[in-house]
């Protein structure tokens, strides 16, 4: 059974069906022959791309931005990230069981230390506070408290934090 392919007509009624086709293999051969120190120069840029490609995928966390390079400013302004607030998840079950027995206890900001605040293009200003053994980090902004406890954060500096709960207050220097 032998399959018919349509005629392909032009519209003055000869057909391309005929037509001489053009040998690529051909074509590239020439160019080569005309060209020869493409023959060295495209394995040569091609070999160089892979290397490239290969070192950036291995290396690629210290080729581009090393820890040495890295800012070591407390605060860090942003013009493409907004950090938004509302992280209070505590998972340290201390911390946790001491929020839940007293809530107004120094002892629940006792492990917190005060890494830093983001400043974002709205000019809201984040504080990013650790707390408890397992170093949960809580992103807070004026007014959120820290967990469920009364801890609340009434003051946020470059170099400092102050939490309030009742009459008690609490400062935590950045490190």
């Amino acid at each position: 059974m032998a399959l018919e392919l349509p005629k392909l007509t032009k519209k003055d009624g000869q057909g391309v069906a005929g037509a001489p086709k053009v040998d690529v293999t051909l074509k590239v051969m020439e160019f080569f022959d005309k060209n020869p120190i493409m023959k060295i120069l495209i394995p040569v840029v091609l070999f160089i791309i892979l290397c490239a490609v290969f070192l950036f995928v291995i290396f690629g966390d210290g080729v581009i931005l090393d820890d040495s390079q890295m800012a070591t400013d407390n605060s860090v302004s942003s013009e493409q990230v907004e950090v938004i607030p509302g992280n209070n998840i505590i998972t340290d079950k201390a911390v946790v069981k001491l929020i839940e027995s007293d809530p107004l206890s120094e002892d629940i900001l006792a492990t917190a230390v005060y890494k830093g605040c983001v400043k974002g293009n709205s000019g809201l200003k984040t504080g990013l506070v650790q707390i408890g053994t397992q170093n949960d980090t809580l992103i807070l902004s004026l007014g959120e408290t820290v967990g469920d406890s009364k801890w609340e954060l009434v003051e946020l500096t470059d170099d400092y934090v102050v939490f309030k709960a009742g009459e008690l207050t609490k400062k935590i220097e950045a490190k």
